[in-house]
């Protein structure tokens, strides 16, 4: 019994304990939260087998256990929160990387209109990102060429009901000047001493249609905007003009600038005009074969300061009879030219002040050469 008493003594965690009918030995477990077994033995007193037997109760303590599960919870609880630091560190990582290309590309986006031709969407991602930029600069390239072609339909259209205008006008101006020689011609053949009374009653005439024509005159030159107002970034251009060409063709394009160009005297939609009209001719002079433009600026050894453009390529070339018509208006070896580019180059020219000369030799190449005068950049307007 002392032996089993001394197992019966309270512990931390397990409470052993004896009942003989009402007897308890050592006493109650006074654990609150607990689980309890009970064993019934057989119990003999005096010799004799007790029906009622003794039930020996063990009970073990639940505060391990608690405490167990108390720092799982708190394990689950820091686990979790770094796993949700993690979850939430790799989202934003993602979402910048892919928010990052996509605003690019938004912003890319924004820039493009119609007056706004040479934007370009090159990449080299092989994801769903890469293949919608490749659409779209595959879009804007169709765009491009079909802004172009229709804005080309539409100066040819201009060209044509100007030209139409301009004819009628000048018709009207030349009927009664014309109506008064075949006067003056009928009286100088059957009358000749009347000739002069006959002119003097017609000088009116004559002198009120050569107004009308200078009128006439002055009001198309009206037409005209002032293109040598400002400077501009001749480099600048031409880049802007590369991606155009490289639309309409695959030949090899090289662009060499000098550093540190002043810009050229020019409103920047004429000088444009300018650069594309001579890289059109320079694409097709190569006639769709293989062949290289070259499009280069530099700073002449001058006092003026003189920048020089020069379109080379190496397309068929011109000879001498090709050559001196060249700047005529209309006057074209094209199928479907209306042989006013390089006239109207030169014109634009003019205007800036500068100077146009070609070089060319059939079956080798053509180079154009275009002074433009400049200013020092660092007075930029």
């Amino acid at each position: 019994m002392d032996r089993f008493l001394d197992l019966g003594r309270p512990s931390a965690d397990v409470a052993v304990s004896l009942r003989v009918g009402s007897l308890i030995l050592p006493g109650p477990s006074d654990m609150a939260e607990s689980v309890t077994e009970e064993i019934l033995i057989p119990l003999v007193e005096g010799g004799r087998l007790d029906p009622r037997g003794a039930t020996i109760s063990i009970a073990h303590s639940l505060r391990s256990l608690r405490a167990l599960q108390e720092r799982l919870d708190r394990w689950f609880q820091a686990v979790f929160g770094v796993t949700g630091l993690l979850a939430f560190g790799v989202a934003f990582f993602l979402a910048a990387r892919l928010s990052k290309p996509l605003s690019a590309l938004a912003a890319r986006t924004e820039k493009f209109d119609l007056d706004q031709l040479d934007v370009k969407f090159h990449t080299n991602r092989s994801d769903e990102i890469g293949t919608l930029t490749r659409l779209l600069d595959s879009m804007v390239g169709r765009i491009r060429t079909s802004t172009l072609r229709l804005r080309e339909v539409e100066r040819r259209a201009a060209v044509g009901d100007l030209a139409r205008q301009v004819n009628h006008d000048i018709k009207n101006g030349l009927v009664p000047i014309r109506n008064v020689f075949d006067h003056l011609s009928e009286v100088q053949r059957e009358d000749p001493a009347q000739l002069a009374n006959v002119f003097g009653d017609r000088r009116d005439t004559v002198t009120s249609s050569i107004a009308y024509l200078e009128n006439l005159a002055s009001h198309y030159a009206k037409l005209s905007p002032a293109n040598n107002t400002g400077f501009c970034d001749l480099p600048e251009i031409l880049h802007a003009v590369e991606s155009v060409v490289e639309v309409r063709t695959a030949h090899k394009l090289q662009i060499h600038v000098e550093d540190g160009l002043p810009l050229v005297r020019g409103e920047r939609l004429a000088v444009r005009r300018i650069v594309e009209n001579l890289m059109g001719n320079a694409v097709d002079s190569l006639d769709g074969a293989d062949g290289v433009i070259t499009l280069a600026c530099k700073r002449l050894d001058d006092p003026a300061g003189v920048v020089r453009l020069s379109v080379v390529d190496t397309g068929r070339g011109m000879d001498r009879n090709e050559l001196e018509r060249a700047f005529e208006d209309f006057h074209t070896t094209k199928t479907a030219g209306t042989g006013l580019g390089l006239s109207v180059v030169r014109r634009l020219i003019a205007d800036l002040g500068g100077s146009i000369k070609i070089q060319t030799e059939p079956g080798v190449g053509t180079t154009v050469l275009v002074d433009f005068p400049s200013r020092e950049r660092g007075t930029r307007v």
